[in-house]
């Protein structure tokens, strides 16, 4: 706690000492001495030792604050003070984000190449590894020689066709076809002369007007009774009697001949096809306008339908390599020749339109592929082709198309086998007919 004395204070407290001892003999003095002139100002003494500090006076109120003054000028920098002691090292901060990689330095230079080490004691041969999986199926390479033919299956060989024999005598004249549709009936023909008129016998003569009898005299009026009851109608008079018919007049001259009316027409009605061996006809209808004519005219006797011209082809538990071509045997055969079997791979078919349809199934000994294409006509046909993939070994194969195909000039047809694996268990059967129609 300080302790102060107002300035204020402490110069009063000394005037009243000074004036009690220079205008009172002893205090107290009052009243207090007339202020004398102001003699000119000493010499400031000697400071004196400071007093005690008096107790605090009651705080006074606190003025209103001033105007801030002006800032001064600042001071001149201070020299530098002693460098404190280095405080403990704080924690490590986070990392900071990596920076960009700089460039690659170049290469060195390549150092010198070692003398090579004698070669080490060979070591023991370590335990066989486990087989590796199988790689993958490679392409076919290209087809071998064609080996000898087998020996045949269960069918029998079948002979070679023999030449064609002489033209036999033709034969007896078939049964008439049927009837064509009757035709349209033809324009008429010309309206003929008219015939001469023959002449015109004489008339009788015309008998005379007979005279027309009297008519007779109408009978009396019944007198009209007054208003009441109508009176009786008088009796009706007697019909005069007809006089006797005259003798008939001369008859009059011919009359100027009228002009030729039109000619009549000729319609056609009807045309009835009658049974075979009936008589055709022709029947008459007047109509108004002229004449209508009904025709009824016979078929012709039934014609012989010709046979179809068809032949099938199998075989069985055959085997089937790589790029040959798949053999069969005739199973039903076509007489007429337009399809025959010239050797074990091949069928002849003679100009015309066919349906052709087949069947190949095969037992592939490893995972692969079986493709089947027709050959016809100077060439491959790979879209009636059949493509079949298996994914393990000992699989069946299997797969059928049908389709027409349009023969222009004689060919062979063949179906050949091509596959990166054997196939065993063959089986194929082949159907081919020919359709009726012009080329």
């Amino acid at each position: 706690m300080s302790y102060f004395i107002n300035e204020s204070d402490r110069r009063d407290e000394l005037k009243e000492q000074s004036c009690r001892r220079g205008c009172c003999p002893k205090p107290p003095c009052l009243p207090p001495c007339p202020p004398g002139p102001t003699g000119p100002t000493g010499p400031a003494g000697p400071q004196g030792n400071t007093g005690p500090s008096g107790p605090p006076g009651n705080t006074g109120p606190t003025g209103p604050a001033g105007l801030p003054g002006n800032t001064g000028p600042a001071g001149s920098q201070g020299n530098t003070g002693p460098t404190g002691a280095t405080g403990p090292t704080g924690p490590a901060g986070p990392p900071g984000p990596a920076g960009m990689p700089g460039p690659t330095g170049p290469q060195g230079i390549q150092g010198i190449q070692g003398i090579p080490g004698a070669p080490g004691a060979t070591g023991p041969t370590g335990p066989a590894g486990n087989t590796g999986p199988a790689g993958v199926q490679g392409f076919a390479g290209p087809p071998g020689p064609t080996g000898p033919q087998g020996i045949p299956g269960i069918q029998g060989i079948p002979g070679p066709a023999g030449e064609r024999g002489p033209a036999g005598d033709t034969g007896a004249m078939g049964m008439a076809g049927p009837t064509g549709a009757t035709g349209p009936m033809g324009m008429p023909g010309p309206t003929g002369a008219d015939g001469v008129t023959g002449a015109t016998g004489m008339p009788g003569p015309t008998g005379a007007t007979g005279v027309t009898g009297a008519t007779g005299a109408a009978g009396a009026m019944g007198v009209t009774g007054v208003t009441g009851p109508t009176g009786a109608t008088g009796t009706t008079g007697a019909t005069g009697v007809a006089g006797p018919t005259g003798m008939p007049g001369p008859t009059g001259t011919t009359g100027v001949t009228g002009a030729t009316g039109p000619l009549p027409v000729v319609a056609v009605g009807t045309t009835i096809t009658g049974e075979p061996g009936t008589p055709a006809k022709v029947e008459a209808f007047e109509i108004p306008q002229g004449v209508r004519l009904d025709f009824t005219v016979p078929r012709g006797a039934d014609g012989m339908v010709p046979d179809e011209v068809f032949a099938s082809f199998v075989n069985y538990m055959a085997r089937f390599g790589n790029t040959d071509l798949i053999q069969f045997s005739t199973a039903v055969s076509d007489p007429t020749g337009q399809i025959s079997q010239p050797d074990y791979s091949h069928i002849s078919l003679e100009p015309g339109f066919y349906f052709i349809s087949y069947h190949v199934s095969a037992l592939l000994n490893d995972a692969s592929f079986m493709q089947i294409s027709p050959y016809y006509s100077g060439a491959a046909h790979l879209e009636y082709g059949i493509y079949f993939m298996t994914g393990t070994a000992k699989t069946s194969a299997a797969g059928a198309k049908a389709f027409i195909i349009n023969v222009p000039a004689a060919t062979r047809f063949s179906l050949s086998f091509n596959s990166g694996t054997v196939g065993t268990e063959g089986e194929v059967v082949i159907t081919v007919i020919k359709l009726r129609r012009a080329e």
